[in-house]
């Protein structure tokens, strides 16, 4: 059961890691896509869901969605200037992030090479508790 819950963890970390290495790409992409939106005035009202990482002052880096609601061109282009000019803040974010799961990932292995000598400490403990039961 111990086994299972760290390879589910460690999975989880993967995960997650895989994905904020390609948040920066994508959001180059976003940016890409509002400025191609600009150039169309028909393309109006629209809306433009992107993610990024984001630090919580207790401690962390969350995956924020933030949704872009674009009423006419003018719009989409100071929406795409801002995204630009917060990617480095981000960015920064963003390689706090992979470096807090990297030192999570490596924390989880490790504790699942020492999970066997865990299990069998315990395998005493718990052959001492079923004799005392009732």
């Amino acid at each position: 059961m111990l086994r299972s819950g760290v390879r589910s963890l460690s999975k989880s970390v993967e995960e997650e890691l895989a994905q904020k290495k390609k948040e920066a790409r994508r959001l180059e992409k976003v940016v890409e896509r509002v400025e191609e939106l600009a150039e169309d005035p028909d393309a109006f009202p629209a809306e433009i869901e992107y993610a990024h990482t984001a630090r919580k002052i207790e401690g962390g880096f969350p995956t924020k969605v933030e949704t872009l609601s674009l009423e006419d061109p003018d719009e989409a282009l100071k929406a795409a200037r801002k995204i630009r000019k917060s990617l480095p803040r981000w960015e920064k974010f963003r390689k706090e992030a992979v470096d807090d799961l990297k030192h999570r990932q490596a924390t989880l292995n490790e504790m699942g090479r020492h999970l066997s000598d865990v299990v069998d400490g315990w395998r005493g403990l718990l052959k001492e508790v079923v004799l005392v039961l009732p």
